[in-house]
């Protein structure tokens, strides 16, 4: 599932990249992406997070920014809509410190932090926090301007896709090297053991 948020989020900077009607109409895209990227995301940390409560905040935080998303992208169609890419961002952290706090939780088993899960975790952690004031100024800048301090967004996203791709060759390490069941058969009687 999260493999299917990697790949459009490839897919859609390559769009990006190569097609001359897209970058004319990047902040549609990017407002489009932005909505994708909330209901991945919401669904992602619903798997993970087994508290009822928790999840039932992630699926109203999930629903009011779908329905603030199309409230406010009624108005002018053709600029990213910072304030939208903010409250996402920010319910992206919201999510993400639900998830640490889940796993921080006091029980007799370890924590891991080589895990997927939480890996995904972090990248994702560090992608908002080092975009979320980008995010904030984005419709205050010219384009120009834009384009000059969005290489801040580039540089994060090359760290969090290096995280991402270690999580997900952590994850198939994971499974490779988890030793098949027993399938001997126990004959002796109930009584016996």
């Amino acid at each position: 599932m999260f493999f299917i948020y990697c790949l459009a989020s490839l897919l859609v900077d390559l769009f990006l990249a190569t097609s001359f009607w897209a970058s004319e109409h990047r902040f549609s895209i990017w407002n489009f992406f932005d909505v994708f990227e909330i209901v991945i995301l919401s669904y992602f940390f619903y798997l993970i997070i087994h508290q009822r409560v928790i999840r039932l905040i992630i699926i109203l935080l999930a629903i009011l920014y779908i329905t603030f998303y199309f409230f406010y992208s009624k108005s002018d169609n053709d600029q990213y809509h910072s304030t939208i890419g903010v409250v996402g961002s920010i319910i992206i952290l919201i999510f993400t410190l639900f998830y640490i706090m889940y796993i921080m939780k006091p029980t007799l088993e370890p924590i891991s932090i080589l895990t997927p899960a939480f890996l995904i975790s972090i990248a994702l952690l560090i992608s908002v926090s080092s975009t979320l004031f980008l995010n904030i100024i984005a419709n205050k800048l010219t384009i120009i301007e834009m384009e000059k301090y969005w290489n801040i967004s580039n540089y994060s996203n090359i760290l969090t896709n290096l995280i991402y791709s270690f999580a997900f060759f952590l994850f198939y390490y994971q499974q490779k090297s988890k030793s098949p069941e027993s399938h001997s058969v126990d004959f002796t009687s109930p009584n016996d053991r």
